[in-house]
């Protein structure tokens, strides 16, 4: 500028003018068109830069592995301004039912989402500027002015569509916009599967910790009650032999607090263990017939007479046979506690339907529950070694999916009120497999990488009873390479393998084969809501022949719809 002024006073000096007025201000004029340009041009990059630095800090924020529900608020936080648009939203495909769902609330609008699963069924970008030109415009209030829509890709798998949309104006997104938003897309989708992948892995890490600490206590455990019981024994021989010996009675004390110690060891061994035993339809009229039968004897040495109402109808309930029949043992050991001072000795029990719950009533008219607390139900501490305390009565009624309460009835009596679900007609031990009905249309092919050769071998033998086929692999490694180069329906890999964990088998074999398959030691509630829902079931193990067959009747409709 100061060169263009010292030009202008140095023409103005000299004479005679060799350029005419005119020129010097249109000269003049270029020269600050130029410079008006060169500044607007400066302040278009710098936005531009702005803008892709937060461009690139909302993708970085979206592939970082946020829940779900914080994606939409991040992109309406950022894109409207990018892109000059009002509205975003994303629609995630539910494995489970094969629909898009939208992650936040909205108007219904069913051009909008016709449009969404037109995008997500041809698996490319749709973009419309102004909706009111469409042949499918319905008019109604929710539907925007113009939209663009995106499919969302984590590599080769879709996952979703990202909407884009405007209710102001009419509006085409440019090349450059467009790509934005399909690298958008594919961040949310990574993010997504990120999630998916941590939920998993953590869940297959915590179960091979949980294993690795069942392992450790069962032999810490067995190691103890050995030495244990040889001291209850050799205590028991020492007072036989010493009847009139003075320090007695402190031998009689220390023994039966080894006893007891040896019975809390006992139980613990039990509870270890319990986590591989297996969910079982359990008639609870039978089993509360049963037990009476069992305590009749002791019964009639403590004068306690029984009056029982049980239900003529078999109520199954899904439970661990040794688990229920331990803890309504141990609610009898407290009935018969509390009736050794009462006057009324007579046990009252009662078995009937309560709508979708079967209940059982264990009452008595006497004393109350002695309890530290305000809640007996709470109380952690078990009178002997071979009852339980009613705090671990509780919860091991709440593992098998069940309530237990402490009642008091108008008359002044006790009960305890044990309530569980009962078993709908078809229920299996399959989790998270849909009922399919009707026959397999065609023969499935699985592959099978169950170390245990006679597993392996049942359940070969269990697939081709029905008609299909198994191929059996010992390797993940090997497992991996057949999955990429050949198709499989199925592919059952057991829970906990020595040095190779499930996750990787799985992550490998998603989105190759229609259903992952863990063959689990019993029900295992947890990991079960873990997997995503579609993808991944559990069997629990050993595997029935109807449990199988409903797994694959299941398989075998879904590939019949995908084909269709």
């Amino acid at each position: 500028m100061r060169q263009v002024c010292t030009l202008f006073l140095a023409l103005h000096s000299e004479a005679p003018l060799l350029v005419p007025s005119w020129g010097i201000t249109a000269f003049l004029g270029l020269v600050l068109l130029a410079l008006v340009a060169s500044l607007a041009q400066d302040r278009r990059l710098a936005a531009r830069r702005r803008a892709m630095r937060r461009l690139y800090k909302l993708c970085e924020d979206l592939a970082s592995g946020r829940s779900s529900m914080e994606q939409p608020g991040l992109l309406r936080s950022v894109l409207p301004e990018l892109l000059g648009v009002s509205g975003v939203q994303v629609h995630l495909l539910d494995r489970a039912s094969g629909t898009l769902r939208p992650l936040a609330d909205g108007e219904p609008s069913a051009f909008r989402e016709k449009t969404v699963q037109l995008c997500f069924r041809n698996r490319s970008l749709i973009s419309i500027p102004d909706t009111h030109r469409s042949p499918f415009f319905d008019h109604a209030p929710a539907t925007p002015r113009s939209m663009t829509c995106v499919p969302m890709f984590a590599e080769d798998e879709l996952l979703g569509v990202l909407e884009v949309s405007d209710v102001r104006r009419v509006r085409r997104l440019s090349e450059d916009e467009q790509a934005a938003a399909r690298h958008l897309g594919d961040q949310i989708a990574i993010g997504i599967r990120l999630i998916e992948q941590k939920s998993v892995r953590e869940q297959a890490l915590g179960g091979n910790r949980l294993e690795t600490a069942y392992q450790l206590a069962t032999a810490a455990a067995g190691e103890m009650k050995e030495p244990l019981t040889a001291v209850v024994g050799a205590l028991r021989a020492l007072i036989a032999r010493r009847p009139e010996d003075p320090d007695r009675a402190e031998l009689v004390a220390i023994s039966n607090q080894a006893g007891k110690t040896e019975g809390v060891l006992s139980h613990l061994l039990w509870l270890i263990g319990l986590h591989r035993e297996h969910v079982r339809l359990v008639d609870l009229s039978s089993l509360v017939r049963n037990l009476m039968e069992l305590r009749q004897e002791g019964w009639k040495q403590r004068g306690i007479q029984a009056l029982d109402v049980l239900s003529p109808e078999p109520l199954f309930v899904p439970a661990v046979p040794g688990t229920l029949e331990r803890v309504l043992l141990s609610l009898f050991w407290y009935v018969e506690d509390r009736l050794a001072e009462s006057s009324d000795k007579t046990i009252r029990l009662r078995v009937f339907r309560l709508a979708a719950r079967a209940q059982v009533d264990i009452g008595w008219v006497g004393p109350a529950l002695e309890s530290e607390g305000a809640d007996p139900l709470d109380n952690p501490r078990s009178p002997t070694g071979d009852v339980f305390s009613l705090a671990v009565c509780r919860g091991l009624v709440r593992l098998n999916a069940g309530e237990m309460r402490l009642s008091m009835a108008p008359d002044k009596s006790w009960r305890f009120e044990v309530e569980l679900a009962i078993a709908q007609p078809a229920s299996s031990g399959a989790v998270g497999i849909p009922r399919a009905s009707g026959p397999a249309v065609r023969a499935l092919t699985a592959l099978i990488m169950e170390p245990d050769p006679s597993a392996r071998q049942s359940l070969i033998s269990l697939l081709g009873e029905l008609g299909h086929r198994g191929v059996p692999v010992a390797a993940v490694e090997d497992a991996k390479d057949l999955v990429k180069r050949l198709h499989f329906h199925m592919v059952f890999c057991p829970a906990y393998r020595q040095g190779s964990p499930w996750i990787d088998c799985f992550e490998a074999c998603r989105g190759r084969v229609d259903a992952f398959v863990l063959l689990t030691d019993g029900h295992d509630p947890a990991l079960s809501a873990a997997l995503p829902a579609g993808e991944a079931y559990t069997l629990a193990k050993p595997v029935s022949a109807d449990e199988l067959e409903r797994l694959v009747q299941a398989v075998a409709a879904r590939v019949a719809g995908r084909k269709q």
